[in-house]
């Protein structure tokens, strides 16, 4: 990284009670990281293979997240003026500021859509699949030998799958030029693009008497969408050529599922000129943001006056709105869609050479058995609009045409009181309620509310039901017939003995985990290709919206000493709780658990603390004169200073998959949490030594297995049988505070010396130990519950021991 900045500021007096400021600014940033693209380890394979990508490593960087390289050059200027005008009982307040970005960045991978060199991934995945015959039963309450935990199953097809050297998919991403011609393979991804950000703002400070101020004050904000000199598309309907919009398109996809109806419009994709439009969203125009604040000093007598302080007493209050503001990050967005960087792509390529979609052990593509190489798609010139086919991309991120700001509503209630002995007390409210938040939805995501007309059962009410008896031991080919599958897929392979039948059997895993999107995949593209739940053409179809919601309140309250006779301290506590949707930062690609119903991911943020305590303290040891300027040099100037943080833990989930309400495949949010069979059971959670298990749960804490003999849960496995599975289409929300991790503190302290050199020079010489006490904190462990062998384990450290620094600073 290598960033610059520049600043100036101007600042005039036109007259006694006009004041003027001018700022200019600017800054250059510049940063990159650089890697080697994958190679092929085998001469004469083509491409770079990636073997059993998420479970083993490989002798070189092959997959995407650790391979590829990026670039990103940006450049800020700004230029703001304000105007302080006093007026009486007035100070008038004025200005704005004018922003422009301008930034250039290259890449070599669109995320999960493959990078500019080959690659083949070497595994049994979403599109090669491996069958209940080429592997050991499922683990149940009957069969507890020669048999798979239900957790192992997905990593034995991948293990076998790698090991047969299936081929489950081969990507190249290839670049295009302006007039959408293709550039050389091995071409990166370049994008340049500027936006615009414009700020006005009044403001009056308005003195009422010598006891009441009140602030009111209203700022205008506009930032400009991306104009881009190339790399910005945008999506839109095929058939009618007008965008797609996430609200209309999830509205109209659930209102035909709901009929029992298929809702797939083609999807094309077009430069922004070929769209008519020149930005690939809709400038906000509605971004004001009003505030306003009062402050009271109120002076009483009688009782009043002795609870107030007589003019001791400050309280204070006020509202306002902001608006967020976009990152570079954000804005680059929408050069994933299709047209520019397009993957040739093929899916569970067979022995004959086709690109199927998908595969088994019988018919799939081993890699060095069946052949060195996959035949890759060759793109042509693309033509306007771009129209993938079938399993035709990987990836495409684009932004909502109708995407708007984020806001923000902030309320606060303070009151501070002035106490003898240099004592301030403070306690107040505070609460920020926030919308219009960034959200990425995956158009792709499952329509579990789709229903069977002839028997009015919903796809996600056949799932349950199938998904319940594989969980408790029933095998795939014995689970009871449901009439959603046999009327959905009546005539297809797969029926055999029955539609239900064959499905379970043949996708036992996806069942017993809840990977939703994983199986409507498979039934999309074997089973009812020509009547899909949804479309096909893209396998991640990502559109980032603003739907997010999140919510804060807080109370604290607080006391502060000033510095007094060699004394000052400060502590405060917060009580506190956060809530959103599963928010986290702007360029966070993780998609709404289900963009059908936004509610189910609404639960404590993953950052909550309800409980904070802080403290801070600074003692200068008294003086001690002797008479003796040697002496005294070493024994005064003496000071001890130290700060002590306490909260409560964070949010600690039971995960079951991402795709538990039917995600996305590629860029699921976090895992689902379970949900509590009964109100009240015990998830408290503490550093249980001695641990070795119980059941299957934990047990990797057992020192015989070198564990570390310690877990959060006393008895792991009553939690995990406390807890189910989420119902997809059933249950309005996810178990995301089923408990809460460990609680922190920690104390840092420093002792230092002040030793006068001359009368303007100084030295200061200081002690510091970070973890004072050198107190061992944990880090919160792995709560999955598909590997219950770990769960609650704890396994890693959270804080690091003591650390120990000497300081000589010299003050002139």
């Amino acid at each position: 990284m290598e960033p610059r900045y520049f600043t100036a500021q101007l600042l005039g007096n036109l007259s006694p009670n006009l004041v003027n400021e001018l700022v200019f600014g600017y800054k250059r940033n510049y940063w990159a990281y650089r890697r080697i693209l994958p190679f092929p380890q085998v001469p004469g394979t083509g491409a770079a293979m990636a073997v059993a990508p998420g479970t083993l490593d490989s002798g070189i960087d092959v997959d995407i997240l650790r391979a590829r390289s990026r670039s990103s050059r940006d450049q800020t200027y700004q230029i703001g003026n304000n105007l302080t005008w006093i007026k009486g009982n007035h100070a008038l307040q004025t200005g704005g500021m004018f922003q422009r970005i301008a930034m250039v960045a290259d890449r070599d991978d669109k995320t999960s859509g493959g990078l500019v060199a080959p690659v083949y991934d070497i595994v049994a995945g979403a599109a090669a699949g491996i069958g209940a015959a080429h592997r050991p039963a499922t683990c149940s309450a009957t069969l507890r030998v020669s048999c798979l935990q239900a957790g192992d199953v997905t990593r034995w097809n991948t293990l076998f799958g790698a090991g047969l050297g299936m081929v489950d998919r081969a990507t190249q991403l290839m670049v295009f030029d302006g007039d959408l011609n293709p550039l050389p393979p091995g071409t990166r991804m370049r994008q340049a693009s500027r936006w615009e950000n414009y700020e006005a703002y009044v403001n009056d400070i308005w003195r009422i008497s010598s006891t009441l101020t009140l602030t009111a004050g209203l700022t205008y904000t506009l930032q400009a969408p991306p104009r881009a000199k190339f790399g910005q598309v945008i999506m839109q309907n095929n058939a009618n050529g007008q965008p797609i919009t996430t609200s209309a398109y999830f509205a109209d996809r659930a209102a035909a599922a709901r009929q029992g109806q298929t809702f797939n419009p083609v999807l094309g994709f077009a430069p922004l000129g070929n769209a008519a439009r020149s930005t690939p969203w809709d400038m906000d125009r509605n971004n004001f943001g009003p505030r306003l604040a009062a402050a009271w000093n109120p002076g009483a007598s009688g009782w009043l006056g002795k609870l107030m302080g007589n003019r001791r007493t400050v309280i204070r209050a006020g509202y306002g709105v902001s608006f967020d503001r976009l990152n570079g990050i954000t804005q680059s967005g929408p050069s994933l869609a299709p047209a520019y960087a397009q993957t040739a792509l093929c899916v569970a390529p067979r022995i004959d050479g086709t690109c199927a979609n998908t595969s088994d052990a019988a018919n799939a593509f081993r890699i060095g058995v069946d052949g060195s190489r996959v035949n890759l798609p060759v793109l042509p010139k693309a033509a306007v609009p771009v129209t993938p086919g079938i399993s035709g991309e990987a990836i495409s991120n684009v932004t909502d045409p109708l995407r708007t700001m984020g806001r923000s509503q902030s309320v606060d209630l303070t009151i501070q009181r002035e106490l003898p002995g240099s004592l301030i007390v403070e306690v107040g409210y505070v609460a920020r309620i926030s919308n219009q938040l960034q959200q990425v939805n995956e158009l792709n995501s499952v329509p579990y509310m789709f229903a069977d007309p002839a028997s009015s059962q919903t796809l996600g009410q056949a799932m349950n039901l199938v998904a319940d008896q594989i969980r408790t031991g029933t095998p795939g080919a014995g689970v009871r017939p449901q009439p959603f599958f046999e009327n959905q897929l009546r005539g297809t392979s797969i029926c055999n003995p029955t539609c239900t039948q064959g499905l379970a059997a043949a996708r036992t895993a996806e069942f017993n985990q809840g990977q939703w999107n994983n199986l409507t995949n498979f039934i999309n593209n074997s089973l009812r290709a020509n009547n899909p739940f949804y479309n096909r053409q893209i396998i991640t179809n990502s559109m980032r919206s603003a739907s997010g919601e999140s919510f804060y309140s807080a109370g604290f309250l607080s006391v502060a000493r000033r510095f007094s006779r060699g004394l000052s301290f400060s502590a405060n506590y917060t009580l506190s709780k956060t809530l959103d949707e599963y928010g986290t930062n702007q360029e966070n690609t993780g998609s709404s658990s289900t963009p059908f119903d936004y509610s189910v991911d609404w639960g404590p943020a993953i950052f909550d603390r309800r409980h904070v305590f802080n403290a801070t303290h600074l003692y200068e040891l008294p003086v001690c004169r002797s008479g003796r300027a040697a002496l005294d040099r070493l024994t005064n100037g003496w000071y001890i200073s130290g700060l002590f943080q306490s909260s409560s833990g964070f949010p600690l989930l039971i995960g079951q998959h991402a795709q538990a309400f039917g995600g996305a495949q590629a860029f699921s949010g976090l895992a689902a949490g379970m949900i509590p069979l009964r109100a009240g059971f015990d998830y408290s959670t503490t550093v249980n030594r001695g641990s070795r298990g119980s059941g299957t749960a934990g047990i990797n804490a057992d020192p015989a297995r070198n564990g570390s003999g310690m877990n959060v849960f006393a008895n792991p496995a009553a939690v995990l049988a406390s807890v189910r599975h989420v119902r997809i289409g059933e249950d309005g929300r996810h178990g995301r505070d089923v408990a809460r991790g460990l609680k922190r503190w920690n104390y840092d302290a420093s002792i230092g010396k002040r030793t006068t050199i001359s009368e303007r020079v100084r030295a200061v010489f200081s002690f510091d130990m970070i973890n004072a006490f050198n107190r061992v904190e944990f880090a919160d462990p792995a709560t999955s519950y598909f590997t219950p062998a770990t769960f609650g384990v704890i396994t890693a450290q959270f804080a690091n021991p003591r650390q120990i620094q000497l300081g000589l600073r010299v003050e002139f």
